[in-house]
């Protein structure tokens, strides 16, 4: 018997044990029968009975990350299927990644995954890199798809679902568009401004002396500037670092692991 302390997850919706079986019983059982042949302490099993993987309100999910992650290099999380360890590609990518970091071993029975062997870790790595990069994926996906539908909207000066872009404004029928006339004022200053040369700081600069103002806050940065010139957002990416850090804020508390409260 090993000083490891093995913990299990299982979930199950309603209508998944009802298609193909598998059920909290038989998940149990393939956890705990793959503990017994390592030679390994039974698991302290966490589970989420008729609860759908998308939803956010998981509380034993939440709970068998943070009893992993205070463990760390002692913990070993056995689950199912890596599915089960989160909601989409996205989360699952940067759960295994949160435990890989604290050094948790990883284990989905059905998948044949183990951390804990070269040729698992190697794969698990791969596979943490390739939901990234299907999640990166599907954010573009979506984000081209909000961006299409609120460029259509605008080309029929039909109103959106968020706030009409700069220049804009919702018609007193609040059902149309129409132009916001000091606001594209400000657009044809800012362009021609950028034509002359200047970078997009000096425009915003130039704005604020010809005291024109942003539609929220009191001065102009040359993001907001550059989004006024482009029509477009910029894209905020998160790093793996930030978003380990973020995960691991939520679930332990702070950085130093200290227990969150009332979670």
């Amino acid at each position: 018997m090993g000083s490891n302390i093995v913990f299990g997850y299982v979930r199950v919706s309603t209508a998944e044990q009802a298609v193909n079986g598998h059920g909290l019983d038989m998940q149990r059982a393939r956890i705990a029968a793959w503990a017994n042949y390592q030679g390994l302490e039974q698991p302290r099993i966490f589970e989420d009975a008729a609860m759908s993987g998308v939803r956010e309100d998981r509380p034993q999910f939440r709970a068998v990350l943070r009893a992993a992650l205070q463990r760390g290099h002692d913990a070993i999380l056995v689950c199912f299927k890596l599915d089960r360890l989160g909601r989409d590609a996205l989360h699952v990518q940067e759960t295994l990644a949160l435990l890989i970091d604290a050094g948790v071993r990883v284990v989905a029975v059905a998948d044949g995954l183990d951390t804990g062997s070269g040729m698992g870790a190697s794969v698990v790595k791969l596979l943490v890199s390739m939901l990234s990069t299907f999640a990166d994926l599907e954010r573009d996906t979506i984000r081209t798809r909000l961006l299409e539908g609120r460029k259509r909207a605008d080309a029929n000066d039909r109103v959106y679902a968020s706030e009409p872009r700069y220049g804009r404004q919702v018609h007193e029928d609040e059902s149309s568009l129409v132009a916001h006339a000091e606001e594209q004022w400000v657009i044809a200053r800012a362009r021609e401004l950028r034509g002359e040369g200047l970078s997009l700081r000096a425009i915003a600069a130039v704005l604020d002396d010809e005291r024109f103002k942003p539609r929220r806050g009191f001065f102009w940065n040359h993001v907001v500037v550059g989004r006024l010139l482009t029509g477009r957002a910029p894209v905020k990416t998160k790093g793996r670092s930030s978003r380990i850090s973020r995960l691991r804020a939520d679930l332990l508390g702070d950085e130093r692991g200290k227990p969150a409260t009332g979670k």
